[in-house]
């Protein structure tokens, strides 16, 4: 997690605590228990997963119905069935 945490020296303290909990229950800092996956399909990373939804929930909040208009079938939300899942929801 050190080691990870390098190429992240902009992580905040609840990312940092996020990773923590996910790292201590044995997982991987370079999976996310949501499956979110890179343009090329791998698995992305904790943090970049974390910020890629709270970027996604951030432009929900402006406006809920153009972000639901503007995205259609593109962003498809399921609940998340992992009790493991540290990432925002």
């Amino acid at each position: 997690m050190t080691q990870y945490l390098k190429d992240f020296p902009d992580a905040t303290p609840e990312e940092i605590r996020a990773l923590s909990s996910w790292v201590r229950s044995g997982h991987s800092p370079y999976e996310n228990g949501d499956y979110i996956a890179t343009d090329s399909g791998g698995p992305m990373d904790f943090i970049n997963a974390w910020r890629f939804q709270e970027e996604l929930y951030q432009e929900y909040l402006k406006n809920p119905e153009e972000f639901r208009d503007a995205r259609g079938d593109e962003v498809r939300t399921m609940p998340s069935t992992n009790p493991n899942s540290d990432l925002p929801s």
